[in-house]
């Protein structure tokens, strides 16, 4: 008997805080993997930095990157949300995750943002970093959102292993690397 009370309570207590005082149902703002990504990784620069150095190492990393349906409705016009969504589905969240394929010698980084809105006014010195993609994605994007570009180098070399599409948004970082993929 008092083995089946404990779940029992478990769930009441669960059903009990899903509920506010007049009974309507309270949806979490933040998963507790999105809350803790936000302490680790703040949204800054240097949370940024620390947190693209982390994804080479951690795939838990990685897959806390993943967005949800309301970080897309953030980031982009609704009709390229939903298409992106489906895209990023099928062509990475929906395999096992990895960390990211970056040699170890590769030890510094290069960093780049621009807003969505210096996007949408492409060219602009703030785009010059970003790969040619974004021009043809540009109109797509919701104003007021921050993307990352980033590099891997090796010291002194001015090439190395490029990636993009990070964006603090929901209290979380975000990716959606090539987004241009979208409209292919």
């Amino acid at each position: 008997m008092k083995n089946r009370f404990v779940p029992f309570c478990a769930v009441f207590l669960l059903s009990l805080s899903a509920c506010s005082a007049n009974g309507q149902e309270i949806q979490p703002t933040e998963t507790p993997s999105s809350t803790n990504q936000s302490v680790q990784f703040p949204n800054t620069d240097a949370g940024f930095r620390k947190l693209i150095i982390a994804a080479r190492f951690d795939k838990d990393v990685v897959a806390s990157l993943e967005p949800n349906a309301a970080d897309y409705a953030v980031v982009f016009e609704p009709e390229f949300a939903a298409e992106a969504e489906k895209m990023y589905e099928r062509w990475i969240w929906s395999k096992p995750l990895a960390t990211l394929d970056v040699d170890p010698e590769k030890t510094e980084i290069k960093v780049a943002k621009a807003s969505t809105d210096a996007l949408r006014d492409w060219p602009n010195e703030a785009t010059e970093e970003f790969p040619g993609g974004y021009e043809r994605v540009a109109p797509h994007f919701k104003p007021g959102t921050t993307i990352y570009q980033w590099e891997y180098l090796e010291p002194g070399e001015t090439l190395g292993k490029a990636y993009d599409g990070m964006a603090h948004v929901n209290g979380r970082w975000v990716w959606f690397p090539k987004p241009w993929r979208v409209l292919d």
